[in-house]
This record gives C-alpha cells, sequence and structure tokens, in this order.
C-alpha cells in the first residue's frame, strides 16, 4: 500500500468523525478517482500512482476554473 494512499484512508475517517462533510466528501472523490485508476484498472496503488491522479485532478480544477 501506499503511504499517501494510507493517510488519505485515515484523513476520512478523521472527517467522518469530526463531521466535517465538504472535507469528507472532496477526500471521498479523491479516493474514488484513485481506486478508478488503480484498483479497478488492474494497477497497484503506489504513492506514484498517486500522486498522479491527484496531479491529473489539480489539472482538471485548474482547466475548469479558467474556464468559468
Amino acid at each position: 500500500m501506499a503511504v499517501y494512499f494510507d493517510k488519505l484512508l485515515e484523513d476520512i475517517k478523521s472527517a467522518m468523525k469530526n463531521r466535517d462533510q465538504e472535507t469528507l466528501t472532496a477526500l471521498r472523490t479523491l479516493h474514488a478517482a484513485i481506486k478508478d485508476a488503480t484498483s479497478n484498472a488492474g494497477k497497484d496503488v503506489t504513492d506514484d500512482a498517486v500522486a498522479a491522479v491527484v496531479a491529473k485532478l489539480l489539472k482538471q480544477l485548474g482547466d475548469s476554473h479558467e474556464h468559468f
């Protein structure tokens, strides 16, 4: 398992305990994107894979921000 992925799971649990819905939604979205890009594609969850997904999502967010 990837260290970043483990930290993400811890953060999800923490957000659930704190009832922080905005953070929880963002973290669950990131978790789903990582799972889609790795496990569902038959790849292992590594720190590099997590970083690639985060970079992709940040680029999409930046593009959307510029567009609107």
